[in-house]
């Protein structure tokens, strides 16, 4: 039996971001918006926007307990009194520009700061998420890598992700024809063949020529290994 200390990984994590306030107690509520359960191709096409993120927020405040009272906001926004869960749809509506306009918005963000709650939020792409895995398994055992940090490893992957997503059709069909996530072995070179076709003539721009260069000498490596382990014969979800 293998025995971690989770501390020691959450320290390191706490000192690299600098984060503060971590052992402070806090109580968290979540809602979410744009869950599309498993983004997969279908058909050649993915089965949801690519642009549709999965966007996870809330409401939180110090401490295990609080006596905030939503009726005052409630009574505020004159909404109907069979509305017991607010929706965006019952207080504004239009563009961005629009709902930063809306006199509703404005009531729920200043009683929110009366108080003293926080807005938590996170915004995930999922096609970002879904495609990372070809450059983590790229890196393994590449040397190339071995010159850069954590930093430029996430360069790689968003001049990746940029690429793939302005081509977002021939994305999918690569994807679709090979069943990525899971490539068979006897297809890998194929597979890394066609997505080094894909993104190496954007190693001509000034912007993103180091992570696209760099994104294809460790694709190259892989190909020579025949080895992408996090998504070679994996079992299919679908």
């Amino acid at each position: 039996m293998i025995k971690i200390d989770v501390n020691e990984f959450r320290n390191n994590a706490i000192l690299l971001h600098g984060l503060e306030g971590v052992n402070e107690t806090y109580t968290f509520y979540y809602d979410e918006t744009n869950n599309g359960r498993k983004f997969h191709v279908e058909e050649e096409k993915f089965n949801i926007p690519v642009d549709q993120n999965f966007i996870l927020g809330g409401l939180a405040y110090e401490g295990k307990s609080t006596n905030v009272d939503t009726t005052e906001l409630f009574q505020s926004l004159k909404l109907q009194k069979t509305i017991t869960d607010v929706k965006f749809k019952h207080i504004a509506s239009g563009d961005f520009p629009d709902v930063l306009k809306s006199r509703k918005i404005n009531q729920v963000l200043k009683w929110i700061d009366s108080k003293n709650l926080y807005l938590h939020y996170s915004n995930l792409n999922p096609l970002y998420f879904s495609i990372v895995d070809i450059i983590d398994s790229a890196i393994v055992g590449s040397e190339t890598i071995g010159a850069f940090d954590f930093t430029f490893a996430n360069h790689i992957k968003n001049d990746f992700y940029l690429v793939l997503n302005e081509n977002i059709e021939r994305t999918e069909e690569i994807f679709f024809r090979y069943g990525y996530p899971s490539i068979q072995e006897n297809e890998i070179v194929d597979f890394i063949d066609e997505i080094i076709e894909l993104i190496e003539p954007y190693s001509d721009n000034e912007k993103s020529h180091l992570g696209i260069a760099t994104t294809v000498q460790i694709l190259k490596a892989s190909k020579k290994t025949k080895d992408i382990p996090f998504i070679t014969n994996e079992k299919s979800i679908f």
